[in-house]
């Protein structure tokens, strides 16, 4: 489960890359599969049914601060959490970024995650990692060296291996790094981590 002001769709979308290329059958749900970046429970259930009976293995899914606010994901159990910023969006509905922060944090409660990863470039992030009642591991730009980045893609060191990824922009270079760690996190070794994102397609959107 992927959560954050920006990059949930692109982190969501790596992870999925890396996942299938390591051979696992993976599933996704996010802002480009659905009227809602996260369903609605009975919807988001139906469709971890479906994909169970595809034959998938795994699922990546973008949860909103929305979906934890109004309790989308309820009885839904992530394997691991991902934090990738906190900006100063859907103040409408959470009033303040106290509150919005807080409804990004209750993804990271053992009652929804196992464990979590998040950017602690950060200060929310910091905070997720100092805080958090399951397991956390933090990912940072200093993770990365010799980053170099082009309009159609970026690349750089990352645990002994070169990553590099089909997509421009700095800031996706953070995406890609949230990918990384979340499947490293997930068990994958560094190697298979960094043919996965060399294989990634563009992010579609």
């Amino acid at each position: 489960g992927v959560t954050g002001t920006n990059g949930k769709t692109t982190t969501t979308s790596l992870i999925a890359a890396v996942l299938e290329a390591a051979g696992t059958p993976t599933g996704v749900i996010g802002t480009l599969t659905g009227t809602y970046t996260t369903p609605e429970a009975p919807e988001l259930h139906a469709q971890l049914a479906r994909f169970l009976a595809e034959g998938k293995h795994a699922v990546v899914m973008e949860v909103s601060s929305h979906a934890l606010a109004l309790h989308r994901v309820t009885g839904t159990r992530f394997a691991l959490a991902v934090f990738t910023n906190l900006g100063r969006d859907h103040l409408d509905l959470h009033g303040t970024v106290e509150r919005y922060f807080a409804a990004k944090a209750s993804l990271f409660e053992p009652s929804l995650s196992t464990r979590g990863v998040a950017n602690v470039d950060d200060l929310h992030g910091r905070l997720l990692c100092d805080a958090a009642p399951i397991p956390m591991t933090g990912f940072s730009s200093n993770d990365m060296t010799g980053l170099v980045v082009t309009p159609t893609s970026h690349e750089y060191s990352w645990r002994g291996q070169h990553v590099r990824v089909g997509i421009g922009g700095a800031f996706n270079a953070m995406n890609s790094l949230a990918a990384a760690t979340a499947a490293a996190a997930l068990g994958l070794e560094p190697s298979v981590i960094a043919a996965g994102l060399r294989a990634a397609p563009a992010v579609p959107g």
